[in-house]
């Protein structure tokens, strides 16, 4: 009861400090194959209608047979359809994790398969009615193919990026592929050895981009740590695979890589990096790779991490995770303390603007050991957008969607959801997040509105509703907040998505029963006749 009661606190706590009017949560979805005793969230994506798309490893308590399971949504959050891959007794070997929407018309999953002779290359594409439309295995001619990032040219085609083995000498080379997504087959690929001279090096594709001619820039790692080579690539292929160009640059230190590339629209690309002990960014000519400038991101005596960055107009905006060491007499000879993150924007010459660092009183007292701090970084319509995961106590942590505009302002944020994995999310072309994750052995998909809160209460003006208390014991109230409703129920959701209660409500007040049900996480769902569905987060305790 304490901790339940900490996490109202806090809750309550944070929303003095914004101008935070209420969840933005608008619907919740949760999906699991029966039985399941493990449901881990492996890739998410959204089109731009805002269809969802994820894949999830699940665990059989039964059988304990393990498979890759992929959910399909809408955009109100009712499930288009599931795919279940082929079962085995161990971690299949069947892995995907890539996902590439087609707009309107399902998504096609990337992903590779390992057995004793080598890695393939295997992609499905699944329609949006969840029918298997084609399905490639593709290891020719290599030994190993193993799928990094994959994404759409500006022709439809599937262009994945890849660690290639052609012989157990040569170790891994940088490659790409274009395959036709109407057909499955294999338009092109290219492979990057090292060129046979000195040393073999193990070359590992980091990310690529595509720009309006889909030329194709790709960055990655080339090491052999035996002799001490640590080299950072670049290199740019046209639309037909040729090589334009290919450039390297020495680094010290199995640390350092570069780890995202963007481009701009003035025909440059930057890239976010590591090098010595700091996140680097670059900014190159994207006509020949040569190096325009290069800036490191500090904060005193901070220790930094990558979690994204995005260039908007004449801005580079970084999001960085950053922790301190406080020594002492202890025999590890001191502590990490809690991990935060901070927002740096810098301009295209690679001048600094601001630093700005967020949520730092969120967490509790106690040191986390290392845990905590953002794990996504997004931009959208020029608005900053980081999901983070703060600690509460030892046993528990809040997850915090945060919006900031272009000079570092909190535009709002929400804590809706509690002990869960961070997850992951993207966008529709209205900017509204869909975010994914895994919750007590479910799939957990969400929707969340970025509009601003006199929009939302446009949209709900009737059934826009509190919960009071919330966690709740035996009964709660649903109370109104502006004016009173007609015609409307409620349905309370448990987290395997089955409907457990429905009750009609009305005026402005209304008692709800929950003797009857067990402690644990629910979503309730007001639906009224003239203004659609609203959803909210109920723990019972």
């Amino acid at each position: 009861m304490k901790k339940i009661t900490l996490l109202v606190f806090l809750l309550a706590s944070l929303a003095t400090n914004v101008s935070f009017a209420q969840s933005r949560l608008i619907w919740s979805s949760v999906s699991a194959q029966t039985n399941s005793q493990i449901t881990d969230s492996r890739s998410f994506a959204s089109d731009n209608a805002g269809n969802t798309y994820s894949v999830n490893f699940t665990q059989s308590a039964l059988s304990f047979y393990v498979t890759y399971v992929f959910y399909a949504h809408d955009a109100n959050g009712l499930k288009l359809w599931e795919y279940v891959n082929d079962s085995c007794l161990t971690d299949c070997n069947d892995k995907y994790f890539n996902i590439v929407p087609v707009e309107n018309n399902g998504a096609i999953f990337i992903g590779e398969y390992d057995d004793i002779t080598g890695t393939q290359i295997r992609i499905k594409r699944i329609d949006g009615s969840g029918t298997l439309l084609w399905q490639q295995y593709w290891i020719s001619p290599f030994l190993s193919a193993q799928p990094v990032k994959s994404m759409l040219d500006n022709n439809g085609h599937l262009v994945v990026g890849f660690s290639a083995t052609v012989d157990s000498i040569d170790q891994e080379d940088f490659a790409i592929a274009k395959f036709d997504t109407s057909t499955g087959f294999l338009d092109w690929h290219f492979e990057l050895p090292d060129g046979g001279i000195g040393d073999p090096l193990s070359e590992i594709i980091a990310s690529f981009t595509i720009d309006a001619s889909n030329n194709i820039y790709g960055i990655g790692t080339a090491t052999n740590s035996s002799v001490g080579i640590y080299k950072n690539y670049f290199f740019k292929l046209d639309d037909t695979g040729n090589l334009d160009y290919r450039l390297e640059s020495s680094y010290s230190g199995i640390n350092s890589n570069h780890q995202s590339i963007q481009l701009d629209n003035a025909g440059n690309f930057y890239t976010l990096g590591f090098t010595g002990s700091q996140p680097v960014i670059e900014k190159r000519r994207a006509s020949s790779g040569n190096m325009i400038w290069a800036a490191e991101i500090t904060k005193d005596t901070a220790v930094l991490s990558n979690v994204g960055f995005s260039v908007i107009g004449n801005s580079i905006y970084s999001a960085s995770n950053f922790k301190y060491f406080n020594p002492d007499t202890s025999f590890a000879g001191g502590y990490w303390d809690n991990v935060h993150y901070m927002l740096t924007k810098l301009d295209t010459s690679g001048n600094f603007q601001w630093q700005k660092e967020y949520f730092t009183d969120a967490d509790s007292l106690s040191t986390q050991e290392g845990y905590g701090g953002a794990v996504q970084f997004g931009v959208c319509d020029d608005k900053l957008y980081v999901l983070s995961s703060q600690h509460l106590d030892t046993l528990n942590n809040i997850l915090i969607l945060h919006s900031a505009d272009t000079i570092g302002n909190t535009i709002w944020y929400d804590t809706a959801s509690v002990n869960t994995v961070p997850g992951s999310f993207d966008f529709d072309d209205q900017c509204e997040i869909y975010l994914s994750r895994t919750f007590d052995n479910y799939n957990l998909t969400q929707k969340y509105t970025t509009a601003p809160l006199s929009e939302v209460t446009a949209l709900s003006k009737e059934n826009i509703f509190d919960i009071y208390p919330n966690p709740a014991h035996d009964e709660f109230s649903i109370q109104f907040r502006d004016g009173k409703i007609k015609n409307g129920f409620i349905q309370i959701y448990n987290s395997l998505g089955e409907i457990i209660k429905r009750q009609s409500v009305s005026g402005n007040n209304s008692m709800i029963s929950i003797s009857d049900i067990a402690p644990g996480l629910y979503f309730v769902q007001l639906i009224s006749e003239d203004n659609g569905k609203f959803t909210k987060v109920l723990l019972k305790n």
